[in-house]
């Protein structure tokens, strides 16, 4: 298998406000991902955007959105057709994806809707 160009990636990534999603943006950022930060704090997503954007070069895009809500997941893939983002990597972080109490479901809501694609990775 041929070595992924993470520069030609767009990663969604849900609750990178701190802990392992923060982690896992950083790592994306550092090989060159483009990256939508998708969490409820505004300002620590800014925060982390530029952060991200100044050491890494890369394009961040923030969405603020409650993931917890009953139609997230259509708004945001809603959100996300409307800015033209074409997400080919998918990263939810426990405190925010489908293991937590929310009934978000995003891997079923974009790809089926937008044509994205979507692969999941085991690390």
């Amino acid at each position: 298998m041929a070595p992924i160009d993470y520069r030609t990636q767009t990663a969604l990534i849900t609750g990178p406000s701190s802990g392992i999603g923060a982690e896992c943006a950083r790592q994306l950022a550092q090989r060159g991902a483009a990256l939508v930060l998708v969490a409820r704090r505004e300002s620590k997503l800014k925060d982390l955007a530029g952060e991200l954007h100044s050491r890494f070069g890369v394009s961040v895009t923030v969405i603020p959105a409650d993931l917890g809500a009953p139609d997230a997941s259509t708004q945001l893939a809603h959100e996300v057709a409307r800015l033209g983002l074409t997400v080919t990597t998918l990263i939810t972080t426990p405190a925010s994806g489908p293991t937590a109490r929310s009934p978000m479901r995003i891997p079923n809501a974009l790809p089926r809707r937008y044509g994205s694609t979507w692969r999941q990775s085991s690390r």
